[in-house]
């Protein structure tokens, strides 16, 4: 639509939150070697950092204007982080703006969320009723303008005020933080600045676990299946009450573990003879991502994992 807009400020190549997130894609090998290709050592550090915060705004700029053009408060339905990567064209880049709190990902809801858009951004409709709405305001400022100099004092002051207000509230994009220094963290925030390493965790399956099939190809289904794991190994309990990982160094070791609690199982390994619907079955990595794979190998060890 002519004159639609979205908010952006002039500052915005500089936020942390876009050198976070161009950190976060330029230790992607794909990305980073594809933006660096002609220049080497030094300078191609250099180049691809400086080019990934321009391509950063960017993206952020392409993701905000969807939200506003598809969505009434910067929610989409039906979606996850993934999407987000398919809008811009960059592998991880939604996994990027979760870690600096710039969208949020509930699987529950299968909805992506972009924190406080519709305090900044409105539809074009919401604008227009916006843009009538400050024309009545300038016509009621003129005519109390009418009645007394100490009434246009007095109005103009509010008007100041309520204006600074509104701006202070717009400065900065993102959620805000716990209301108080005592509230427990949520799962959300136990993974935040975390984006699923999916790269690693595969290499580890292959290495503990080389006779089972390998993994060739990362489909959305597995990439949430991989999320939703990494995010319960930093955010749940072992049965003695520890947890099970508190830094990404810490779930790693854990998901090692863990395969290899699943090389010993004869069942999985197809060490045992199977009959019946498992006569051909064969135990993969979508099996041991699933709640019933986990079950399996966790419960049927006398370790708590």
């Amino acid at each position: 639509m002519a004159g639609d807009w979205i908010k952006m400020r002039t500052s915005l190549l500089t936020n942390p939150k876009v050198n976070g997130i161009a950190r976060v894609l330029e230790a992607s090998r794909d990305v980073s070697r594809a933006l660096s290709t002609g220049y080497s050592g030094d300078m191609s550090e250099i180049v691809t950092r400086n080019v990934m915060r321009h391509v950063t705004v960017s993206s952020l700029l392409i993701v905000w204007g969807a939200a506003n053009e598809h969505t009434d408060d910067g929610v989409f339905k039906s979606a996850d982080l993934s999407d987000i990567d398919d809008m811009v064209g960059i592998p991880g880049f939604g996994e990027a703006m979760e870690s600096v709190g710039w969208a949020s990902y509930d699987a529950d809801s299968n909805t992506v969320t972009l924190p406080n858009f519709s305090e900044y951004n409105t539809s074009g409709a919401s604008r227009s009723a916006g843009a009538k709405s400050a024309a009545q305001r300038q016509k009621e400022y003129r005519d109390r303008k009418k009645q007394s100099d100490g009434d246009v004092t007095r109005d103009v002051t509010r008007d100041v005020t309520r204006d600074r207000r509104e701006e202070k509230s717009r400065e900065e994009i993102g959620p805000k933080g716990p209301s108080s220094p005592d509230e427990p963290p949520t799962a959300a925030a136990a993974v935040a600045g975390l984006p699923c390493p999916y790269d690693r965790i595969v290499e580890l399956y292959h290495e503990r676990l080389p006779d089972l099939p390998r993994v060739k190809l990362m489909p959305k289904t597995r990439q949430r299946a991989l999320r939703k794991l990494w995010g319960w190994v930093l955010s749940s309990k072992k049965s003695d009450g520890s947890r099970r990982a508190t830094s990404a160094d810490e779930a790693m070791a854990w998901l090692a573990g863990y395969f290899a609690r699943a090389a010993e199982n004869d069942f999985l390994m197809g060490r045992t003879p199977r009959s019946g619907e498992h006569a051909n079955w064969r135990c993969d990595l979508d099996f041991l991502l699933t709640d019933k794979g986990m079950r399996h190998v966790i419960e049927k060890t006398q370790e708590a994992a």
